[in-house]
């Protein structure tokens, strides 16, 4: 499963951004993960903007 979710991860970094970006909103959360220890990771979010206004979740 990890080595499918790298491989999409990988495809949608590398695909091409059809409009231009006038402003990218970029935030993370963190989040309390139990693996062998209780840690903490954070998710990255990046939102890009539009010069219409519209928004692309990156």
């Amino acid at each position: 499963m990890n080595k499918a979710v790298t491989t999409a991860l990988i495809r949608w970094l590398n695909r091409p951004l059809i409009m231009k970006i006038a402003y990218l909103v970029m935030d993370r959360a963190h989040f309390k993960v139990r693996r062998k220890l209780l840690s903490r990771e954070a998710a990255l979010c990046a939102v890009g903007i539009t010069e219409e206004g519209e928004r692309e979740h990156l």
